[in-house]
């Protein structure tokens, strides 16, 4: 009895700790967003993995409380399952979408396009009008005008 006691209090521990860790990576994950967003022109599908990842975090966190109200119904009777026969596996749901919400993060940077650098367009354009008014000088010249 002690043995399935443990083994439940481990199994909560652990899905306490993806609980925190998944409301952790939606918080990351915004700040992750301001400085990918900074350097780069997001496509389409940069925001639907951004929102795939939020959602697979949040999903993760309702499995996760699932999981842990399952062991505590079923340790108030003495039974100390953490998984039943017909009932889905929460915990390993949780473990799942903690997952894929990482991945989904975690490819963010390789979806959106390089922002041009700005530096090198405004010595572009620095150039282009110098260009511009040496010609506009040179037609002056030629035509007579002053």
């Amino acid at each position: 009895m002690d043995d399935k006691k443990d083994a439940a209090n481990i199994s909560v521990g652990l899905s306490t700790q993806l609980i925190n860790a998944a409301l952790t990576l939606i918080v990351l994950s915004g700040a992750f967003l301001t400085f990918i967003l900074d350097k780069k022109q997001p496509t389409p599908a940069f925001y639907i993995s951004y929102g795939l990842a939020f959602i697979a975090f949040f999903i993760s966190v309702i499995f996760g409380g699932k999981g842990i109200q399952f062991v505590k119904a079923n340790g108030e009777k003495g039974d100390w399952k953490t998984k039943a026969p017909g009932v889905p596996n929460w915990f390993s749901r949780q473990s799942l979408f903690v997952m894929i919400g990482i991945f989904s993060i975690s490819i963010l940077p390789f979806l959106g396009n390089d922002k041009p650098d700005e530096a090198l367009q405004n010595r572009l354009m620095y150039k282009m009008i110098t260009r511009d008014s040496l010609m506009i000088l040179d037609l002056q010249k030629l035509s007579g005008i002053k």
